[in-house]
């Protein structure tokens, strides 16, 4: 039995103290901090927010040398108890750490928890204590015999794979909950949650069960579900875990009361759980072969992220308009939004979607202000290749062929039986179910040209109109404002920008000795079309003046259209379930 008590230490400084209880260590036990956590691919170093290592055995102090910047080696030589103490500094707001203050506390196990290696096995009691506060607790763990869900208290795994993959969240949290075939699925919100909650859980129980729909059935070992979800000021994100996910959004995302109609940051925001529940088959059953025993201390390289996130990306948002929570205009303008975006990130050209989703590691989680030049989104690329794959299979000889069954495929013949999914596995069985996959799929996945996706659009009953915005210039650039002027934080390559030579980092000040702002910068770049300008900049404090022609470039936004004559194809494929 392996042992964990977590103490609320001091919420002011926000750490969490953490005692660690081994009954049976091993020889030169040795101690281990993840490097990195499931679903999100980079490494974090949580040891780095690790202090006051202390540890004993029987009651005594025992040596100790540090191994690895994240690995400790105790020299035991008995089986008597080991016990470890130390803090856990927790301000991480994200969704893949801790965080600990005095209006809430959340934590995953990687953040928190050492793993004794060789001992992952054992099961697992875990003790949260409250220190006297009026909070609620919500996990994924089961309870133990004493605690009562929502309680704090003792709580158990199977094993320290099955702790990491159940964070846990507490504060004066507002719970919405709603049931599934007998499983029941908990809504447990922190933070700022204004708004009209029972149409969220109305809207996200919708979406639970067309995806269940899909998939014919839950995992048989879910029992449970839960949403933990904190609203905020500022961020964006979520992570799937095996029988809950962690989402966190902006406070405006949550639906008014007596809102009539959906907004766009509340369809976004059912976009978001649509997206993590799906990886409860798609990652967390259905996973790639070197994600059936995750190597917590380096990187674990896979080409298919493509697939796992892209696939899921694709389905977040045909779920709801299957679920009826948007509809089929709404859904091709989200479509028509996300082809755009690809078309307008030049990294597109650079970058294949198996590097992409290899290099994961280093370039999607590390972002910089060349990385838009660079690299694709193996989400939003593998998303679109995902539709047009989907649309090809549906306009095969067999029509009832579609992606719908390969999912169903790869749940029953790798998520039930647990065999991990090799690398270009999902490429062959896409090719198995139609031979004309192959090149569609040799373009997408090793290749940087265009994929086909108007060509596959037309012919299977849909336009991609192109529509020009001759009063909106495209600066091809990501701009901010700031008391200066106009900071570029991204410059893409092929672009109005960089044709004059402005770079990342550069402040806008001047056109044509007229000051540009945030406000303004559209008019008065419209001003000289195609006249040669003079643009006044800062580059590292240092003034610059740059000479060109503004050669316009303008805004196009891609629209769909259906085509008359295929709403039979259009509607079997958004009704499909």
């Amino acid at each position: 039995m392996i042992q964990y008590t977590v103490k609320l230490e001091n919420l002011n400084l926000h750490y969490f103290q953490v005692t660690l209880v081994i009954s049976k260590p091993l020889n030169n036990q040795i101690l281990m901090m993840p490097c990195w956590i499931p679903g999100s691919y980079v490494i974090r170093d949580f040891a780095k927010q690790m202090s006051g290592l202390t540890i004993s055995q029987a009651g005594h102090p025992i040596d100790y040398k540090q191994i690895k910047s994240n690995e400790w080696m105790v020299n035991t030589t008995s089986e008597a108890s080991l016990t470890i103490h130390y803090l856990i500094y927790a301000f991480d707001k994200s969704v893949r750490g801790a965080f600990l203050d005095t209006e809430r506390g959340f934590f995953n196990a990687t953040s928190l928890c050492l793993c004794p290696v060789g001992l992952e096995s054992e099961s697992i009691e875990l003790e949260i204590v409250n220190p006297g506060l009026d909070w609620m607790l919500v996990t994924g763990l089961a309870c133990g015999s004493k605690t009562k869900r929502y309680e704090f208290g003792t709580y158990q795994a199977k094993n320290y794979a099955q702790l990491i993959d159940c964070p846990v969240s507490m504060g004066r949290l507002k719970i919405k909950s709603f049931a599934i075939q007998n499983v029941i699925h908990d809504i447990a919100i922190s933070g700022d949650p204004e708004g009209d909650l029972d149409r969220l859980a109305a809207d996200v129980q919708v979406i639970c069960e067309t995806q269940i729909a899909l998939f014919d059935h839950l995992p048989k070992e879910i029992n449970y579900y839960c949403f933990l979800l904190h609203v905020s000021h500022e961020g964006y994100g979520g992570i799937e875990h095996v029988n809950s996910c962690s989402l966190l959004i902006h406070k405006f995302a949550l639906p008014s009361i007596n809102e009539p109609s959906r907004s766009k940051a509340y369809i976004e925001l059912l976009g978001l759980f649509s997206h993590e529940y799906f990886h409860l088959w798609m990652v967390k059953q259905i996973k790639p072969a070197v994600f059936i025993n995750y190597d917590l201390t380096k990187p674990n390289y896979t080409t298919q992220l493509w697939a796992f996130e892209g696939f899921t990306a694709y389905y977040d948002d045909l779920i709801l308009v299957r679920a009826k929570l948007i509809t089929r205009d709404q859904y091709f303008k989200i479509l028509a939004e996300n082809i755009n975006k690809l078309f307008k990130t030049p990294g597109r050209k650079q970058q294949t979607l198996h590097s992409a989703s290899f290099d994961a590691w280093i370039k999607f989680y590390k972002p910089d202000e060349n990385s838009i030049n660079s690299t694709v989104s193996y989400y939003l690329k593998g998303a679109l290749l995902a539709l047009c794959c989907d649309l090809q299979l549906r306009m095969a000889v067999d029509e009832s062929n579609s992606l719908d069954n390969i999912m169903k495929l790869l749940w029953i013949e790798y998520g039930q039986k647990n065999r991990g999914v090799e690398e270009n596995e999902i490429e062959a069985l896409l090719i198995q179910f139609n031979k004309d996959l192959q090149a569609l799929l040799t373009t997408g996945l090793k290749q940087t040209v265009e994929l086909p996706i108007e060509l596959i659009l037309k012919k299977f009953g849909l336009a991609l109109i192109n529509n020009i915005n001759a009063q909106a210039l495209d600066f091809a650039a990501k701009l901010l404002d700031s008391h200066g002027g106009l900071f570029c934080q991204e410059v893409y390559q092929e672009g109005l920008l960089k044709a004059f030579g402005v770079q990342a980092g550069d402040i806008l000040i001047a056109c044509q000795s007229q000051r540009i702002t945030y406000q303004n910068y559209q008019q008065l770049f419209q001003r000289y079309v195609n006249q040669r300008i003079e643009l006044v900049i800062f580059r590292e404090d240092k003034l610059k003046v740059l000479t060109g022609v503004l050669n316009p470039i303008f805004v196009n936004q891609l629209e769909i259209k259906l085509i008359p004559g295929f709403e039979n194809n259009i509607n079997k494929w958004l009704l499909d379930n």
